[in-house]
């Protein structure tokens, strides 16, 4: 079992080739690492199916009732929205199909207002059930936003772990345009 700081610090001392520098701890911090190495599992789960399947891991959930249907909130969040999802159902086995809010509504019109069995979701961390009361705790099976996981949660990689390292390993060394939007999006706003 691999858990997220064990990779990461794997990761680290890859790109310091054995030293950690002060340089590297400052210029690619573990929580920078972690937001890239969650950029790069997104992007191999999109392109691979069965990556998507391998890498999801299931949280279960207790729903709770709303005005508006059922609803749960998760943490972590999923990693790339409707796109992490590999399944949502209820205690009983009864599978829910996953949307976003906005295709949900367009669904139900083209239905004819009939309501789908569907779990919407809502923002980054809330899944609702608005026509079917899930029995029983909810299980979601997604793929993590990697930087909200505990250190010590196990880190399922797609496929090969020297893969996904080496993939994240080119991206630092290279000079990709989503590595400095990842560092800049990592900085803190002076204010």
């Amino acid at each position: 079992m691999l858990t997220k700081i064990d990779c990461l610090n794997l990761i680290q001392i890859e790109l310091a080739s054995g030293k950690i520098s002060a340089d590297l701890w400052q210029k690619y911090p573990l929580p920078v690492i972690s937001r890239v190495l969650g950029t790069v599992l997104d992007e191999i789960c999109l392109k691979n199916p069965s990556a998507l399947s391998q890498t999801a891991k299931t949280y279960t959930f207790t729903p709770a009732e709303a005005t508006e249907g059922w609803y749960v909130t998760i943490t972590p969040r999923p990693n790339s929205g409707t796109f992490s999802f590999t399944s949502v159902k209820d205690s009983t086995g009864f599978r829910y199909l996953i949307r976003d809010n906005s295709v949900s509504d367009t669904y139900e019109i083209l239905r004819g207002g009939q309501p789908l069995n569907v779990a919407v979701l809502e923002t980054t961390a809330l899944v609702r059930f608005p026509s079917r009361k899930p029995i029983g705790d909810v299980k979601l099976a997604y793929i993590p936003y990697v930087a909200e996981m505990n250190d010590d949660d196990e880190l399922i990689l797609a496929g090969s772990e020297k893969y996904l390292i080496d993939t994240l390993l080119n991206l630092f060394r290279s000079r990709d345009n989503r590595l400095q939007e990842i560092l800049n999006d990592s900085k803190v706003d002076a204010g």
